[in-house]
């Protein structure tokens, strides 16, 4: 069972498709619980500008490079993960 107590908190958990009905809520428990929370989305629909204003850093558009070097977590929404992308 995964353990959130063992994470640390400065170093992002980041969240594919975050702007999700799921993963932004996520996203918005594990901030508001102190973690670094980092995502990235398709489109910039309401939960993704909820999560900006929270301070989230969100990017628009699925890159490899919205990934920071220093992530100890990605989370992926099964409807995110598709063929195209990376």
């Amino acid at each position: 069972m995964f353990n959130l107590d063992r994470m640390q908190k400065e170093r992002p958990v980041h969240l594919v498709g975050i702007g999700g009905c799921n993963t932004s809520a996520l996203a918005g428990a594990l901030h508001q619980r102190g973690y670094t929370v980092t995502g990235f989305d398709i489109a910039n629909g309401p939960n993704v500008r909820a999560l900006t204003q929270a301070g989230i850093q969100v990017s628009i558009g699925h890159a490899s490079s919205n990934l920071s070097d220093s992530t100890q977590l990605v989370v992926a929404s099964l409807v995110a993960v598709g063929r195209t992308n990376p």
